[in-house]
């Protein structure tokens, strides 16, 4: 953790900036001569940056399943205009490094109703990733992951399953269930409604745990 009033953050807080401009700058800057230099002229056109990582000072960064049931509501009574990348997010069954098992199907369930109300709460939840993404077996530092390689094969996990999910079966527009989402989570069942304007398709994402 870096004070925001100590020389470190003042070099974080420029590196930030010289990364726009390396990204977006006319090639006459600075950093956007290094861009062109390096054989890509044309900027990025890069929209959003995210600043900050691994808030160690507080207990609800990486959980445990229960904590990700017991919060499907987590965003519901977020004032209507801030805006949320949530950049981080899984489930975690088990501690430790390096450890595929830890990509548990229990686990993947968790993440399915916590992303219940993630999309129910889409207007205020706009990105949101599951984290990390890549492992490379015996080599990984982090436990879980979405999908594990070697030298020469890969494979997913439950995890990459519900993403997949999610990601294929989206509407437009979330449909407001008028709070009986709340009475369904007491019995343990978890869901959410959107609607494709194109399609004139409704998905529903339910699950229920026993």
């Amino acid at each position: 953790m870096v004070a925001i009033d100590s020389p470190k953050f003042k070099e974080l807080l420029q590196d930030a900036i010289d990364l726009i401009e390396f990204a977006n700058g006319d090639p006459c800057t600075k950093w956007g001569a290094v861009r062109k230099a390096m054989g890509h002229e044309a900027p990025f056109n890069l929209e959003m940056l995210g600043i900050g990582n691994e808030q160690w000072q507080t207990d609800k960064y990486y959980v445990k399943p229960n904590w990700l049931y017991e919060h499907v509501d987590f965003y519901d009574h977020y004032p209507r205009k801030v805006k949320v990348f949530a950049g981080e997010y899984a489930a975690h069954p088990l501690s430790g490094m390096n450890r595929p098992d830890a990509n548990t199907l229990g686990g993947a369930l968790a993440e399915v109703a916590f992303l219940t109300g993630i999309e129910r709460n889409a207007d205020v939840v706009v990105l949101a990733s599951y984290a990390p993404l890549f492992a490379r077996v015996s080599y990984a530092q982090w436990s879980p992951d979405m999908i594990w390689f070697d030298g020469s094969t890969s494979y997913v996990t439950p995890g990459y399953y519900v993403q997949k999910l999610y990601a294929e079966n989206m509407g437009d527009v979330t449909l407001n269930t008028l709070g009986q989402e709340k009475e369904a989570a007491k019995d343990k069942i978890y869901y959410s409604l959107s609607y494709k304007e194109e399609t004139v398709k409704i998905y529903l994402k339910s699950f229920m745990t026993m």
